[in-house]
């Protein structure tokens, strides 16, 4: 079965919505589809160059980085041209209330929601 790129649009946090929160999961398009991932399928793809995403400002999407090896400590980020992580800037999916915490992009659009996964 062939691997394919998946496209992260935003963030899942716990406590749910919470900006501050812990990285909890993704969401992503994966075939056309919006959907949540947890953070251990987000970091197998990571590990296996699968996830690329475009953070608020920039014009092409970079890789998501799996950071720390593949066992507990393990976390994602999304490195910009000098080596920031821009995954916390990236819109907050809050699964409890089936909305974006901050859905307007700065080059779009409001974001829909996931379809799957809630």
């Amino acid at each position: 079965m062939a691997m394919v790129m998946s496209s992260v649009l935003g963030t899942v946090r716990r406590p749910d919505g919470r900006t501050q929160g812990a990285l909890d999961g993704l969401v992503v398009r994966d075939s056309g589809l919006l959907l949540v991932i947890t953070l251990e399928r987000a970091l197998e793809l990571a590990h296996d160059g699968l996830l690329q995403a475009t953070a608020p400002g920039a014009r092409v999407p970079a890789l998501v980085e799996a950071v720390g090896g593949r066992g507990e400590g393990a976390q994602l980020r999304l490195p910009d041209a000098n080596g920031q992580d821009d995954l916390p800037y990236l819109p907050i999916w809050d699964r409890e209330r089936a909305c974006w915490v901050n859905p307007f992009r700065p080059d779009g659009p409001p974001l829909p929601g996931p379809s799957v996964g809630r």
